[in-house]
């Protein structure tokens, strides 16, 4: 197993389901005729969060990992899971620090021995 990325971050783990596109339809009802029909509407993706955690060398790079990860706001990103599976045109809509925490004693790790994590959670769209 590979660890979890989104734009080529490496994540200590995510945890989501990204929501493929769906056709939509309308239905169109004539008067004085029978059965039902059907406009196509085209496929559109719902939107759908992902949470994943991130571990960072100081507590005082949290400020400037956020502000990357905002930076991805609008853009078209590819998010590969911990299996190996990727999904591309996934649009952030927003980021949200959860949480961050302090680590006192760890090993291993993403980025070595960690001193602090942080938990994101993304909104994102598929895009056609």
């Amino acid at each position: 197993m590979s660890k979890p990325t989104i734009n080529g971050t490496t994540f200590t783990a995510m945890r989501g389901s990204v929501l493929d596109q769906v056709e939509r339809l309308m239905p169109v009802e004539r008067p004085g005729v029978d059965g039902a029909g059907f406009l196509q509407l085209g496929e559109l993706g719902k939107p759908f969060q992902i949470v994943a955690w991130l571990d960072l060398a100081s507590a005082s790079s949290v400020t400037s990992q956020m502000a990357t990860l905002e930076g991805w706001i609008g853009d078209s990103v590819t998010i590969v899971d911990a299996l190996g599976v990727s999904w591309t045109g996934c649009v952030v809509l927003d980021v949200v620090l959860a949480r961050h925490r302090a680590v006192a004693i760890a090993a291993g790790g993403v980025n070595g021995s960690p001193a602090s994590v942080m938990m994101v959670v993304f909104t994102m769209m598929r895009e056609g």
